[in-house]
């Protein structure tokens, strides 16, 4: 089954190295569950500013 990452800055303490744990997260229990990660859409605030962003790879 395919599969899309949602991941987000969810307050100002968090850091890029926050979101590319949960990326790490959701990659290693998708990887264990049979799914197939084809994108990743990431949102929230970093330095007073609205992030949003999709990647996908199909």
């Amino acid at each position: 089954m395919n599969v899309v990452i949602y991941a987000r800055f969810s307050s100002h303490g968090q850091t890029e190295q926050s979101i590319e744990g949960q990326l790490k997260v959701c990659y290693e229990y998708a990887q264990s569950n049979g799914y197939t990660v084809v994108g990743e859409y990431i949102t929230g605030r970093k330095a007073e500013q609205q992030t949003i962003g999709w990647s996908f790879s199909v």
